[in-house]
């Protein structure tokens, strides 16, 4: 974890450099053959790419930001990556700074997807085009939605603990409420497979709680609270990432459940595959950011040639192109997180 952040520091003292001094960072060129599932036959130069992201002080982030350079290197596009870390006027400063720099296509993760549609607009405006990186909010005009199906996401998360806990009491803690979507599509696909276990009386929903900025403390206080107002029964705790997952298992480590109660979480940070390793955090959803992010890439040298992308759905009237989740547990971690080489098995098994 140490090293990717000192990388990720590197990089983006690097860009700021970069964009400061455009002269003598001339874009990189490319003619190499490659194929893409949305029609791209060449790789093509010329091509500039900012890339704003929330934060660096997640590890998904992290590795975010490695993969989409990455997949614009591997076609020979240039990137100019910045970082907000969270704060939503700085990120909404270093996107007016990229649209100085005469970037073609804006990649925007964004710290506040409710706020963003004037620089949305602007870019386009200028003629700039904006890919929404897993984060959207509808009716802003973006481009392009990339991301993974986060319904399927709480869909996923709950077949799972219903399968393996049919029975007893359940905490739900969901991610930020404030402009984030995937909150509630997550919560709705928890809801799809749950709703009919609690209308039989088989499942109860003790608490279900909101963890502002996806926190781990967060899932710490209301795990506590949930665990102590139910005198510490509870069959599972379904969280929103592995964030809020690790504060649940701190709260069942406290009540010495920590084993026996199912959590779940997402992103497959490697703190959870440790925990999943030891067995106090039941299952994550691994979402292949290396694969989201060379969609990504491939999506935004399309768009920058004018040239069509084939959307799989559709996000309240913006074009989407959306990947699925996959479960990862103890019996699988090995497979879908080491052999993919996602993680080395030192640092997992350490």
């Amino acid at each position: 974890m140490k090293r990717r952040l000192k990388k990720l520091t590197a990089l983006v003292l690097g860009v700021s450099v970069c964009a400061m001094l455009m002269s003598g960072c001339g874009k990189s060129t490319a003619s190499v053959d490659a194929s893409s599932e949305n029609g791209g036959s060449e790789k093509t130069g010329g091509i500039t790419i900012g890339l704003a992201l929330p934060t660096a002080q997640e590890e998904i982030w992290v590795t975010h930001a490695e993969n989409l350079q990455k997949a614009a290197e591997d076609l020979g596009y240039e990137t100019i990556l910045q970082v907000a870390n969270g704060d939503t006027d700085k990120q909404f400063s270093q996107v007016e700074n990229l649209l100085t720099t005469g970037i073609d296509v804006l990649v925007l993760a964004a710290c506040d997807p409710g706020s963003t549609g004037n620089i949305v607009q602007r870019a386009a405006a200028e003629g700039v085009k904006v890919i929404g990186y897993d984060r959207v909010w509808a009716g802003d005009p973006y481009d392009l939605y990339v991301t993974f199906d986060n319904v399927a996401v709480g869909r996923s998360m709950a077949e799972y603990a219903v399968e393996m806990a049919p029975k007893g009491n359940y905490t739900l803690l969901g991610g930020d409420v404030v402009n984030q979507p995937a909150t509630n599509e997550i919560h709705q696909g928890w809801m799809e497979v749950l709703q009919s276990y609690v209308d039989s009386g088989d499942i109860t929903i003790v608490s279900d709680q909101n963890c502002k900025n996806w926190a781990s403390d967060e899932g710490l206080a209301h795990a506590e609270n949930a665990l102590t107002a139910n005198h510490n029964e509870m069959a599972a705790v379904l969280c929103a990432n592995d964030g809020i997952a690790g504060g649940a298992v701190q709260a069942l480590e406290s009540a010495g459940l920590a084993g026996s109660t199912l959590v779940t979480g997402q992103d497959s940070e490697l703190a959870a595959a440790q925990r999943i390793v030891a067995g106090t955090q039941t299952i994550t959803l691994y979402k292949a950011s290396d694969e989201l992010a060379k969609a990504t890439i491939e999506a935004a040298g399309l768009l920058a040639k004018g040239e069509e992308v084939k959307a799989s759905g559709d996000y309240e009237g913006i074009p989407m192109l959306s990947l699925p989740p996959t479960v990862v547990d103890k019996e699988h971690l090995d497979e879908i997180l080491i052999d993919s080489g996602y993680m080395s098995k030192d640092e997992v098994y350490e």
